[in-house]
C-alpha cells in the first residue's frame, strides 16, 4: 500500500514539476523572442543612415563653432527629413511660453491646446465637449487633415522633449505603418502610453484613427472618466490592434520617463511604485536617447535648454584658441559705444561715462522689478 502511495505522490510531483517547468519555459520563450526581434534603437538608426544617399563624418565643436567652413549637420538633415508635430497640452499659460521658447524649436509644427478652458481662474464645469479627451480627439482629426507631418509628440506642458532624440529613434520606423510610442502601462485592463511621459504616434497610426473615429461626434461618445485622455486613446488603439511599442534602447534603459529627474535619479520615492509595476516594460533609468522626463517650474526648462543646447565643451581643437585679428583698443571700444548712442566726442571723463552707463543699463534691483512684474503678467 505504501508503495503504491509513494509511486502515485511521484507521479503526481513529477506532473507538477514538468507543469511548471513548461509554464517557465512559456514565459521564458515568449520573453527571449520579443527581446530578440526587437531590433534595438541604435543598430536601427545605424543601418538606416548608412542606407542613405550621402556620407557623414564627425565634426568637432571647436572647427563648428569657430572654423570657417559651412557643415550640413545630422540633426538638420533629420528635420528636414523627419517631419514631427508637437502638441501641447496647456494647463498652465506661463509653460507655454517656456515651452515655446525652448524645447518645442526644434519641432516642425507646434499646436498648443488649451485644456483649462478658462484663463480668468472662473471654475467651469467639466462635460463631455471640454474634456481633455474630446479636446485631444477633436484636435487629432483636424491635424490628420490639416498638416503636413510623419510623426506627432503629444505631451503635458510642464513636460520637457528632447525632440532630435525622438527622430533618431523614428528615422528607422516607417511613418506610414501604426506606430504608438511612449512610457507604456497596463491599468483599467487596457494597455497605453501614460500621458505624464508624452507619448507620439506615426501617420499610419493617426490614418487609422481618423477611419475609426469617422468624425468628431465619436470623441464624445463613453467618456466615464472624461479627464483620462491618454487612457481613452490607447483604448481606442487597442481596439485597433495598434499596442504600445517598446522604446527602450539597446542597455535596456527607458526613454520616456513621468517624472522629474530628481525622482528618477534618487530611487526610493513612494510616488514611483506604481509607476514601476504598471510598467508594460522593465524600467530602468536613463537612457543617453532619453526623449522626455518632467520639470518641476519654468526656470528648470529654461536651465535644461541651456544645457543641452546653448552649454558647449571643447575637448580638442584650438581654433577658438587663437586671438581675434580685428582686436580694437580700449579707447576704440568706449568710442565705439558713445557713437552708437549719438555722442560724438573725442574724450569724456570717467563720471561722464559711468552716468551714460546709468541711463543704458537697470541696475540690478530694477531689473529684478521687472522681471516679477512679467512674470505677473503672465500668470494673469
Amino acid at each position: 500500500m505504501w508503495d503504491i502511495l509513494s509511486k502515485f505522490a511521484f507521479i503526481v510531483g513529477f506532473s507538477i514539476g514538468l507543469l511548471i517547468v513548461c509554464i517557465k519555459v512559456e514565459i521564458s520563450h515568449k520573453t527571449k523572442h520579443h527581446l530578440v526581434n526587437r531590433k534595438c534603437l541604435e543598430n536601427r538608426y545605424n543601418v538606416w543612415m548608412r542606407n542613405q544617399a550621402f556620407s557623414y563624418v564627425p565634426v568637432s565643436m571647436d572647427t563648428l563653432r569657430y572654423g570657417s567652413k559651412k557643415h550640413f549637420l545630422e540633426a538638420q538633415y533629420l528635420f528636414q527629413k523627419i517631419k514631427i508635430t508637437c502638441i501641447i497640452l496647456v494647463y498652465k499659460p506661463r509653460y507655454r511660453d517656456v515651452s515655446n521658447a525652448t524645447w518645442a524649436q526644434s519641432c516642425n509644427n507646434i499646436l498648443f491646446l488649451n485644456m483649462t478652458k478658462s484663463l480668468n481662474k472662473i471654475p467651469i464645469k467639466r462635460t463631455k465637449e471640454n474634456s481633455s479627451w474630446s479636446l485631444l480627439c477633436r484636435s487629432l482629426l483636424n491635424i490628420s487633415s490639416n498638416m503636413d507631418f510623419n510623426w506627432v509628440l503629444i505631451v503635458k506642458d510642464d513636460t520637457y522633449a528632447i525632440v532630435e532624440n525622438l527622430r533618431f529613434m523614428v528615422a528607422s520606423l516607417n511613418y506610414q505603418d501604426s506606430y504608438y510610442l511612449g512610457h507604456g502601462i497596463s491599468s483599467w485592463g487596457i494597455n497605453y502610453n501614460s500621458g505624464d511621459a508624452g507619448y507620439v504616434l506615426s501617420k499610419g497610426s493617426l490614418t487609422k484613427f481618423l477611419n475609426y473615429m469617422n468624425s468628431s461626434q465619436g470623441c464624445f461618445e463613453g467618456n466615464t472618466f472624461m479627464n483620462k485622455e491618454d487612457y481613452y486613446l490607447g483604448k481606442i488603439l487597442t481596439a485597433m490592434g495598434i499596442q504600445p511599442f517598446d522604446t527602450r534602447d539597446c542597455a535596456g534603459f527607458s526613454t520616456f520617463y513621468g517624472f522629474n529627474l530628481q525622482k528618477l535619479f534618487l530611487p526610493g520615492s513612494t510616488t514611483l511604485s506604481s509607476y514601476y509595476t504598471k510598467s508594460l516594460y522593465p524600467v530602468k533609468c536613463c537612457s543617453p536617447y532619453s526623449i522626455t522626463f518632467k520639470t518641476t517650474s519654468e526656470d528648470k526648462m529654461y536651465t535644461f535648454h541651456y544645457l543641452l543646447y546653448k552649454l558647449q565643451i571643447f575637448y580638442e581643437g584650438n581654433l577658438g584658441n587663437k586671438p581675434s585679428s580685428n582686436l580694437l583698443s580700449e579707447k576704440q571700444v568706449w568710442q565705439s559705444v558713445l557713437r552708437n548712442n549719438n555722442i560724438f566726442v573725442d574724450d569724456i571723463s570717467p563720471e561722464d561715462y559711468y552716468k551714460l552707463w546709468e541711463n543704458l543699463v537697470n541696475d540690478p534691483n530694477v531689473f529684478a522689478q521687472k522681471i516679477r512684474q512679467n512674470n505677473k503678467i503672465g500668470e494673469d
